[in-house]
């Protein structure tokens, strides 16, 4: 197949046929539920399925439930505040269980007692999950989302309660990697805090609570894949959570998978046949100027001192941009190796934060770079081949907002070379 004089990457015909596959309706509908409840019993059984469970509390591994969940910022079913202060959202609560009794009904449970006691122990495992989670404003305190350590001292840490060298070697196994992790192996670590208390937790909760939380957020995730009835209880219990008023329609639930799973083929697509190179390079001009701005406004800063103002400069100097997308996205070869490989030494130009179709604009102060995808340089935000004062009061003040990053309250706690370092002059 061919897209913009180019033969489409084989990871651009996956994503083709995984959305085909995806909003194929009338295919879900005949195979029903059956996938969704392979997939459950292959990670240890949900209990609360009831007739159509696999799950053996003496048999039920935690870890290997562990690697079917990516762990990292605790994953909740419900918004933090509404699992703390469940007074306040009595609607939205009894929806989240009604939600979660409708789903396992679908799935093969008994309208019974067994059943709500499992929704009861579930929802009240997730609150105290959610107790023990850092608020999301204390989240931008770097040192609570950035902490380097081994997996020995990770394990050490978390008092030895669960092996994290062992979940994350069976990860690497389900990808099909014979990479074998050493202890001695750093990784970060989001929120010390709550895995500290959490693997506590998690030890001392029945193996039935837990696989029925794991299980109901792969549920959750999932079952919208599956059957039309499951759109309309997740639709229903979207309307009291959120407000919608409209339900999601499943190609967009597929739009959504793919940009999860297959970011840089889906993106591909987008840059073939809606982006041009003109764009891209008419930006870059405009992120020179607006750089020029800024370093002219941190040199006649006043209130900065001259230590820590050259060091400024030399931060806004050193900043990367990523415009539009990555070279590589382009070469068949070097897209498709990017879904065939799970390590590699860190290379600045190939790491790109977000996918290139997506409207938005980000700056990460782990690598002090920008990056302004493709799809953000689009009216309203940008049109190419006119005249320059448009697009610097459009994507100009998106660029400029980016840079600023730089210095907030969290770019600031990073260095030029995206250290976590304290670098101004006291």
């Amino acid at each position: 197949m061919m897209t913009g004089g180019r033969a489409d990457a084989m990871s651009v015909r996956y994503a083709l046929d995984y959305y085909t596959a995806c909003s194929d309706n009338e295919t879900l509908e005949l195979r029903g539920i059956r996938p969704l409840v392979d997939l459950l019993n292959r990670m240890g059984g949900w209990p609360l399925m009831g007739r159509r469970s696999q799950f053996d509390p003496n048999k039920y591994d935690l870890v290997e439930a562990f690697t079917n969940l990516y762990f990292s910022v605790p994953e909740f079913g419900l918004g933090r505040n509404q699992l703390v202060n469940t007074s306040l959202y009595y609607d939205i609560v009894n929806a989240y269980k009604q939600y979660i009794l409708e789903s396992a009904l679908l799935l093969g449970a008994y309208n019974d007692n067994q059943t709500h006691n499992d929704i009861r122990e579930l929802f009240a495992f997730e609150s105290k999950l959610a107790k023990l989670s850092t608020k999301p404003e204390d989240m931008r305190e770097s040192q609570i989302w950035y902490n380097r350590m081994t997996f020995n001292s990770f394990n050490a840490m978390t008092g030895n309660r669960l092996d994290w060298k062992a979940i994350t070697q069976r990860l690497y196994k389900k990808f099909n990697s014979n990479i074998a992790l050493n202890p001695k192996e750093r990784l970060v670590v989001d929120d010390m805090a709550y895995y500290r208390e959490v693997t506590r937790l998690v030890v001392n909760t029945p193996p039935r609570v837990i696989a029925n939380h794991l299980g109901w957020l792969t549920v959750k995730r999932m079952a919208v894949y599956t059957t039309h009835r499951f759109r309309q209880i997740e639709f229903v219990f979207n309307s009291v959570a959120k407000g919608v008023k409209t339900w999601t329609p499943l190609g967009k639930h597929c739009v959504d998978s793919l940009n999860s799973y297959l970011p840089f083929a889906y993106s591909r697509k987008y840059v073939d046949n809606y982006f041009s190179d003109i764009s891209r390079q008419e930006v870059k001009v405009v992120v020179k100027y607006v750089k020029k701005a800024m370093r002219r406004a941190l040199k006649d800063n006043e209130w900065l001192d001259d230590l820590t103002r050259n060091k400024s400069i030399e931060k806004l100097n050193a900043i990367n941009e990523d415009i539009g997308y990555p070279d590589w996205l382009l070469d068949n070869k070097e897209l498709d190796k990017l879904y065939n490989l799970l390590r590699k030494p860190i290379n600045i130009t190939l790491n790109w934060p977000t996918y290139p179709a997506k409207v938005n604009a980000y700056y990460d102060p782990t690598q002090n770079t920008i990056t302004i995808p493709a799809g953000i340089l689009s009216p309203p935000f940008f049109r190419n081949q006119v005249p320059p004062y448009l697009n610097f009061g459009s994507i100009g003040v998106v660029i400029g907002h980016e840079f600023t990053h730089g210095f907030d309250d969290q770019g600031s706690e990073y260095d030029s070379s995206g250290n976590l370092i304290n670098w101004w002059n006291d």
